[in-house]
């Protein structure tokens, strides 16, 4: 796919503004598209850096994707590590339904243990072999109802209208919204020099048949 991957990629633990950012999951019947740019703003400073790691594959099949505001990207990053570990590892959760309802347990376990920040999780994954992506936001955690193929957070607005402009849905081919999902960063990225940048982070997801 020409992408980088994130996994050797430092992340700091200071408080960080990642509203200054795009990650976005689009679906067609089959499979899921995922992608992430990779910039963060530090609150205090107004800094930006280009190694905010935002994508996380937990697996070829499940994806979870991060967005928010003034938070301590050290804490959501060994969240999400931990997740990760247990969801391979340790937790007999099968379904995507199971391991969604996890994730947002979780999440307000670690805002509730005196967390602060705004946190928006997508999760995408298959019921099944259905592509399913889900949006749970702080302060609640509960779950948004979705009603088209794209979802996105931070600059949602922008990816929607794209989204829209291209003409997505759930019958495009997936090397088309691989395209699509490419185009969107690239052109946020354009748009939003100072807030949406770096490195693009782009992965599949194929349900296990």
């Amino acid at each position: 796919m020409g992408n980088l991957s994130f996994d050797m990629m430092t992340t700091f633990n200071d408080i960080i503004n990642t509203n200054m950012t795009l990650v976005i999951a689009i679906h067609n019947n089959s499979e899921i598209v995922v992608g992430a740019d990779s910039l963060r703003g530090d609150a205090g400073t107004g800094e930006i850096f280009y190694n905010a790691r935002k994508l996380y594959k937990i697996t070829d099949n499940l994806a979870v994707l991060v967005a928010g505001n003034r938070f301590n990207s050290g804490a959501v990053d060994q969240f999400l590590r931990d997740f990760t570990y247990e969801v391979n590892e340790v937790l007999n959760l099968v379904s995507f339904t199971d391991i969604a309802e996890e994730l947002q347990r979780r999440a307000r376990v670690l805002i509730g243990g005196g967390f602060t920040g705004d946190l928006v999780f997508l999760i995408a994954g298959f019921n099944e072999t259905t592509p399913v992506v889900k949006y749970i936001q702080h302060p609640s955690f509960n779950f948004a109802s979705v009603k088209r193929s794209y979802l996105a957070a931070g600059k949602d607005q922008f990816a929607y209208q794209l989204c829209e402009s291209i003409g997505i849905d759930e019958s495009t081919p997936t090397d088309e919204l691989e395209l699509a999902v490419n185009q969107v960063l690239l052109d946020a990225s354009g748009e939003f020099p100072n807030e949406v940048g770096g490195d693009m982070t782009v992965e599949i997801l194929t349900p296990v048949i």
